[in-house]
């Protein structure tokens, strides 16, 4: 039996790779996986080159790769963008879901430790993981990374009730810090290091919190440090808390 199994759950276009949710949801993959944790990574992949809906599975750098490939069906980009929202909405709200939830009923017999990352919920989307985190036969602990300032809504927090919050600009530092300090949060934030200078002015009882706070400023493959995501998930494995599933629900496209 494994001590942590991880899966993670992003949105990323064939080429390039997109920047934001897709970019983060691969650096975490290989950062769990750096460190044994075996890692899966659900993601909805646009290609032009694909068939209209295909299911994919490969192995990447120790990485199980779990895709759903859409191939646009027109040249047009009003119509592809409006078949991409159709189709990537159907598969937000129903296939993901329930290959999340299969693949957590297999993984909850092979490991002690489950984390759950959810990237960009949306509200349906979070309907989907309450009831993912309902499940009587798993006990997740659910982590909010917010890209956007509109993801910090008190509706969204209430809903999904996460215990910690992973936010990646340093705006929505001192907006989480403001709007949720006066719940039982713990707050991450990535590269570079926050310093005691920077934290004057805001609520720094609130957000000196284990792990190490760090800052991660524009998302993008060149500018996320993976050895940051390798701290954050180090100081996550050995830590005495129960770690839990790793899932990241589609981010929006940019």
């Amino acid at each position: 039996m494994n001590d942590e199994v991880a899966v993670i759950v992003g949105r990323h276009t064939e080429e390039p790779l997109i920047e934001g949710g897709g970019v983060i949801a691969r650096q975490t993959a290989k950062a769990l996986s750096s460190l044994g944790i075996p890692t899966y990574l659900i993601s909805l992949n646009y290609s032009k080159n694909a068939n209209f809906i295909r299911l994919k599975t490969v192995n990447i750098d120790s990485v199980t790769e779990i895709t759903f490939k859409i191939g646009f069906l027109s040249q047009d980009d009003v119509l592809n963008n409006a078949q991409a929202m159709m189709v990537s909405n159907l598969i937000e709200i129903i296939a993901t879901p329930m290959l999340a939830i299969h693949l957590l009923k297999k993984l909850s017999k092979r490991a002690k430790r489950i984390f759950m990352f959810i990237a960009n919920a949306s509200k349906l989307a979070g309907h989907s993981i309450v009831m993912l985190s309902t499940l009587k036969s798993l006990d997740v602990t659910k982590v909010l990374m917010v890209f956007k300032r509109g993801e910090l809504r008190r509706r969204t927090t209430r809903l999904l009730n996460p215990k910690m919050i992973f936010v990646t600009s340093r705006e929505l530092q001192i907006l989480a810090c403001k709007e949720l300090g006066g719940e039982d949060k713990k707050y991450f934030f990535a590269y570079p290091p926050v310093t005691e200078n920077d934290q004057k002015g805001i609520n720094t009882s609130r957000c000196e919190l284990s792990p190490t706070i760090m800052y991660l400023g524009r998302v993008n493959e060149f500018r996320f440090p993976l050895n940051s995501l390798k701290e954050i998930a180090l100081k996550l494995k050995e830590s005495n808390e129960e770690i839990k599933l790793v899932i990241a629900f589609p981010p929006e496209r940019p």
